[in-house]
């Protein structure tokens, strides 16, 4: 649920039946929105949140309290579908399972929710949320991914089966181009395509585009307000 602030910002939040919000559940979303967390992002996780926090209202439970066995019993009743979504205020989603990537992305939340209150001190005292992971390589894409793997791994001890999401897709950026420019139906739409993959222009700057910004002897392409862009065009 958003919250509209004063100079018209949105803050999301979780409210019980009542309508009444979770202080803890603000202090934490606050955090991430000091950390600069998209909203979009933000959004999630109070969705996620809320999840959890209606299962323990179900079962008239503390989050504070939480055991690991009610939290695997959390993970059951999200993945098999028994926590029923909220569609609106009063009316729930069909019962349905949830996959794999849902379920994780619904844990990740509570897990962050957790971490955070933890470092603050406070939390269930003998909810044990991580194991030592294996030292088996994986396929990674990463940054530095060279030095996480020298690194101990921790992994979360409630897991779910099922398919894993697909991983990144590797394409050949220049055959995919030229895919996408033989598509396209008119010499302006190979112009505008053109000139956003050679000068590096988001579509904005290319739709902006006068014929006089457009330096050919140079190779040069200016801006909406006549600033030089940094990137050479690929023309000959």
């Amino acid at each position: 649920m958003p919250k509209v602030m004063p100079e018209g910002s949105r803050l999301y939040t979780v409210v019980d039946q009542g309508g009444t919000s979770y202080e803890d559940v603000d202090t934490y979303l606050n955090y991430l929105h000091a950390l600069d967390f998209s909203p979009n992002t933000i959004r999630s996780y109070a969705r996620h949140l809320a999840l959890l926090f209606r299962w323990l209202d179900q079962r008239g439970a503390a989050w504070d309290e939480l055991s690991f066995d009610g939290l695997c019993t959390f993970g059951a009743d999200l993945a098999d579908g028994t926590l029923r979504s909220v569609a609106r205020h009063g009316e729930f989603r069909p019962t349905e399972p949830r996959s794999r990537a849902t379920c994780e992305a619904v844990m990740a939340a509570v897990y962050s929710y957790l971490d955070y209150w933890k470092l603050e001190g406070r939390g269930p005292a003998d909810l044990r949320l991580y194991r030592e992971g294996t030292n088996r390589r994986t396929t990674t894409y990463s940054f530095l991914a060279h030095v996480a793997h020298q690194r101990p791994r921790q992994q979360r001890r409630v897991r779910f089966r099922g398919p894993k999401p697909q991983g990144p897709h590797i394409i050949n950026f220049e055959d995919d181009f030229q895919r996408l420019l033989n598509a396209a139906k008119t010499h302006r739409d190979k112009a505008l395509l053109s000139a956003m993959y050679d000068g590096g222009l988001r579509i904005s700057q290319a739709l902006g585009l006068h014929h006089e910004d457009i330096d050919i002897a140079r190779k040069r392409v200016r801006g909406l307000l006549h600033e030089q862009v940094t990137s050479d065009l690929a023309c000959p």
